[in-house]
């Protein structure tokens, strides 16, 4: 793992795999011209393709390293950047404490940005108007990779998903966080759990605040790593009862990584991981194993398989009565082709067991890979979903 990440080798590999890329992409097109090659029959040649390179794609990160935005320190004022200041000690309590201990992880300065609606002034980040909802973006990408800013090229995102042309009556800007990246040997070992914990409740604070919006209107949106990361914010508020700050007024769990213990794999043909192995694009995430490790540093390998803070959809819990307990209006979106799709499923089982089937609404989308409304041509789920959440919106801030 990561042997080609420095020069010279960084780059001869760089080259071997797009010319690689190039020596299968024919056999990809023939493969995919004949239905019952296809991942799924009801698959497009064009989505076959794009699903296999970038499953490609993302496994050369685990030879060379990730591709990671830098912080944007005081830089343009269209990224709407700004500092994020560290939580006080004293909000670091019971098991997150514990772990923080362990891991010798301490609150740190962060940063993060706006997008959307400027104030007078021509400036991100004024403080909330009377009434005003933003949407708290929690990104993925594993904790290893991904950034809080924003780009505008084959990937979409939560700030173009909801704010301000999809839902302009509910979103006029959201706030994405930087939270700490983490890393596992060979790398240099940083920021094992609880850092990113303690990251997203300072960036819940700050909204609070700094910014002045009230909780109920702060709707929670992660993706992937960071729909994992949003439940871990949503339980520590409701479990340290922290100075002014109760639970969001809803939360999207998109993608939602849930079982970083991999329990869920049994080997058998009819788990997620094994019969979608060819028909999603992070399987190399989660069979390496690596984001685990960046997520335990100095834990015992058993807490990935017993902690509901690193796995809440652990087939393994001591406990799984109540992990989901006192959570807002969540809704939970899934690609039925996605190789951890097992997970999701078992975290909407405990919700609604823990909350009532009217908190949590469910949405999988059958032909749908990892983080399918991401991308702006996975149509036609892409379209479906937003509009799905456009209608869950409207649902939870009407009633």
């Amino acid at each position: 793992m990561f042997e080609f990440r420095r020069q010279p080798l960084k780059a001869v590999y760089t080259l071997y795999f797009a010319v690689s890329i190039f020596v299968r992409l024919p056999i990809w097109v023939v493969a995919s011209l004949l239905p019952a090659m296809r991942p799924r029959k009801a698959w497009t040649v064009s989505r076959t393709l794009f699903i296999w390179s970038i499953d490609a794609y993302v496994r050369s990160f685990y030879k060379v390293g990730f591709p990671v935005e830098p912080v944007l320190e005081g830089g343009p004022d269209v990224t709407g950047f700004v500092w994020v200041e560290p939580i006080p000690e004293d909000y670091v309590v019971g098991e997150i404490k514990t772990m923080a201990d362990v891991n010798g992880v301490k609150p740190e300065r962060i940063c993060g940005y706006w997008h959307g609606k400027k104030g007078a002034d021509g400036k991100f980040g004024q403080r909330a108007e009377p009434g005003e909802r933003v949407l708290y973006v929690l990104h993925g990408g594993g904790y290893s990779m991904g950034s809080g800013g924003s780009k505008d090229d084959i990937l979409s995102s939560p700030y173009t998903i909801c704010i301000p042309r999809r839902s302009p009556d509910i979103f006029q800007r959201s706030f994405g966080l930087e939270y700490r990246l983490s890393a596992a040997a060979p790398l240099e070992p940083k920021n094992p759990f609880p850092a990113v914990v303690l990251d997203a409740v300072a960036g819940y604070r700050y909204l609070i605040e700094d910014r002045g919006f009230e909780p109920k209107n702060i709707v929670v949106f992660g993706d992937s790593a960071g729909a994992h990361l949003g439940i871990a914010l949503i339980r520590y508020i409701i479990l340290a009862d922290l100075p002014n700050l109760s639970i969001p007024g809803g939360f999207m769990a998109l993608s939602p990584s849930c079982d970083w213990g991999d329990t869920h794999n049994d080997g058998s043909p009819q788990c997620s991981v094994v019969a979608n192995k060819n028909s999603d694009f992070v399987h190399a995430i989660i069979s390496n194993g690596y984001t685990s490790r960046c997520l335990l540093g100095s834990l015992p390998p058993e807490e990935l398989e017993t902690n509901a803070w690193l796995s809440p959809s652990s087939l393994r819990l001591k406990k799984p009565e109540g992990v989901f307990k006192g959570f807002p209006p969540t809704l939970i979106n899934a690609g039925g082709t996605e190789v951890a799709l097992d997970d999701k499923r078992m975290m909407r089982d405990r919700m609604i067991k823990d909350c009532g089937e009217e908190i949590v609404t469910y949405l999988e989308y059958e032909d749908a890979a990892h983080d399918f409304i991401m991308f702006r041509f996975l149509e036609p789920e892409r379209t479906q979903a937003l509009d799905d959440i456009h209608n869950w919106l409207l649902k939870i801030f009407s009633e």
